[in-house]
Order: structure tokens, then sequence, then C-alpha cells
């Protein structure tokens, strides 16, 4: 989150420096048209928005505003610079929450200044819209714990500013799309606790950028591609409670990674998910096993010496007293 509070600061800022006009002239003081229709589609698409979103009314309501500046939109949760659009905001936290229901419009599309979408953590259900794939200056596509299923649209590969992908905690299914790897300036993409199966694809390794890849808990099986080798920037890989993740780890420099449950570091094969190794956890109840069964053998060998030289004992005692 505080990475979406920084990106929208330097939107606003950067998108102000660039939206400067000649001095004398005067700002519209209203809303960009095409983003007036692609927040009216947003509108209708989901449900329990706050009250000022309002038909009839102005989202920006003045050329400049946003919730980090000191004037606010008429729209909440709406950032515009120069009567543009450039985020949308509307997470639920603690102490800002709408619980926002409702499907991800394919029409927001037309607004192609948008810089950031956050919705993280509220009741939105449906797909990826495809069409947002247009929105070529977007930096942040934040949809974290919602109800979201279908696929990670191909389309998204045309995002060529995206920094952070936030899409954990939803029902999403399918592949991870190969043409992602064309996003080399993406940083961050956290898609865990899903249903995304299938293996990871090789050309992902022109995610030069990439430094947290979180794919815990989904269907994702086979082994790291070698040419990951390329991510020389990556910090963090998650994979755990994926048994079928396998193989060796490609990297050169250290990276912090999460593979309990997985079977990373092991050699790919059928019984990676049916039976132990699996991951650090196989690897504990093997040795537990093992140490378990060798203390065991010398109690019994210590008993067994014990009993045999007490034994030898009683019978030399004997023949002495005769």
């Amino acid at each position: 989150m505080r990475v979406a509070l920084a990106v929208l600061a330097a939107a606003l800022l950067a998108s102000g420096a660039a939206g400067q006009l000649p001095a004398g002239t005067t700002l519209p003081a209203t809303t960009y048209p095409a983003d007036v229709d692609a927040l009216h589609a947003l509108r209708a698409s989901l449900t329990n928005l706050p009250r000022d979103w309002s038909a009839t009314e102005d989202p920006c309501g003045t050329p400049a505003c946003g919730p980090m500046l000191s004037t606010r939109c008429a729209w909440t949760g709406l950032a515009c610079n120069a009567s543009r659009v450039v985020a949308v905001w509307l997470p639920c936290l603690r102490d800002w929450c709408f619980s926002v229901g409702g499907t991800l419009a394919p029409g927001l599309a037309g607004a192609s200044e948008l810089e950031l979408v956050e919705f993280q953590g509220n009741q939105i259900g449906g797909t990826l819209p495809p069409e947002w794939g247009a929105l070529e200056r977007l930096v942040v596509l934040s949809a974290g714990y919602n109800l979201l299923t279908g696929t990670l649209p191909p389309s998204y590969s045309n995002l060529s500013a995206l920094e952070h992908v936030r899409l954990s905690g939803n029902q999403l299914r399918g592949g991870l799309p190969p043409d992602w790897g064309s996003l080399g300036q993406l940083r961050e993409l956290l898609v865990g606790d899903n249903e995304l199966d299938g293996g990871f694809p090789a050309n992902w390794a022109g995610m030069a950028s990439m430094q947290v890849l979180v794919f815990e808990s989904n269907r994702l099986s086979g082994p790291l591609p070698a040419a990951w080798v390329r991510m020389y920037q990556l910090q963090v890989l998650d994979v755990r409670d994926m048994c079928g993740v396998c193989g060796a780890v490609p990297f050169n420099q250290v990276v912090r990674l999460g593979m309990s449950g997985s079977s990373l570091g092991w050699p790919c094969g059928s019984g990676n998910c049916s039976g132990l190794p699996l991951g650090f956890l196989g690897q504990a109840v093997i040795i537990s096993a093992i140490l378990l069964v060798l203390v065991t053998l010398c109690l019994w060998r210590r008993i067994w010496l014990f009993r045999r030289h007490g034994s030898d004992g009683q019978r030399s005692g004997l023949g002495l007293v005769r």
C-alpha cells in the first residue's frame, strides 16, 4: 500500500510537470470527456461506491486534485492532473473501506492517462478486462484479495510502463502468459493464493527489472527455467505449497526463497507430489525418521550389551564361589 501511495504521489507530481501550460493559459475546469465516459462505465459496473460518485457530477471537479493534495477530487478516490484522471484509488483499508463489489469495466481503458488502479481487499468479481491492455501509462495494477476469476490476460504484455501487479488472493485460473515476458519494467508480481496452473515460461527472463515474484499456493509445477538466471535484480521468490515445483534454483545472486511444501532443489519426477521428499517439510520428515531409527537401534544395542555383560558377570561370580 505504501508503494501505491508513493506511485500516486509520483504520478501527480510527474504529470503535473508534464502538464504545465504556458503562462496565461487557463486549464479547463472539467474532466477530459473520454475520462468521464470511462469513469461512468466503471461506475455502472461497480457497487457500494462512495456516495459522491454521481452520474451527473464532474468526476475531477478541478484540473488538479487527489487524496494526497490539498484539493480533493469531486469523486472520492480519484486523482486528476491537467483535467486527466491519473489514478483510481479505492482499496479496502481499516479506516478507508467501501467494500466495493460488482465487476471491472472494460470501458475504463478509455482513461488513457491512468497510472494507478487500486482495488485491494474488496468484493469485486468477474474477470480482468483484456481491454485494459491499452492503458500504456499504467504503473500499478492492484486488485488482490477480491473475487476475481478467469485468466491473466495476455494483452497486458502491452503495459510497457507497468511496475507493480498485485493479484494475490483471488480465484484466477490458467497459465502464466508467456507474452508477459516483454514487461521489462515490472518489478513486483504477486499472484499467490490463486488457482493458476502449468509451468514457468522461459521468456519471463525478459523481466529484467523483476525483484519480487510470489506464486505460492497455486497449482504451478515443473522446474524454474534456466533462462531465469537473467533475472539479475530478483530478490524474493515464493513457491511455497506447490509440491510440483522442482529442479535447480537457476539464480547466481542471493535470492530469498520461500520453498516449504515444494520440491524445489530436488529432481523433477512423477513422485514429487505423490511421495516424499516434498521440499523442506519432506526433508524434515525423512531426517527425523532416520534419526529416530538410529536412536532406537543404539538404545536396543546398549540394552542388549548390558544384559549380556550382566549375565556373564553372574556366571563368573558363581564359578568363584565354588
